[in-house]
């Protein structure tokens, strides 16, 4: 019942973010590791997970922001250290 609970949810996530979401602009969403929104995401948008794009645990929204912008550009935190 949990999982079907938890998957109902991911699509009454996705929904919203397919109705509301525009162009050009980037969604933040912040889930446990069991939840799969993803799947339920109109294919035109596209969708990252940080924890497996960085790597690393993130602290507070500023760092959270940054990482996105890190991970489209192609860069990790460790890859702009080292130049």
């Amino acid at each position: 019942l949990a999982d079907e609970e938890e998957g109902e949810r991911d699509r009454e996530t996705a929904t919203r973010i397919n109705q509301t979401l525009q162009e050009d602009e980037t969604g933040i969403v912040i889930f446990g590791e069991h939840h799969s929104i993803q799947r339920f995401l109109d294919p035109n948008i596209e969708f990252s997970s940080l924890g497996e794009e960085i790597g690393q645990e993130i602290g507070t929204l500023d760092e959270v922001v940054a990482s996105i912008r890190q991970a489209r550009e192609g860069k990790t935190p460790t890859s702009e250290a080292k130049g």
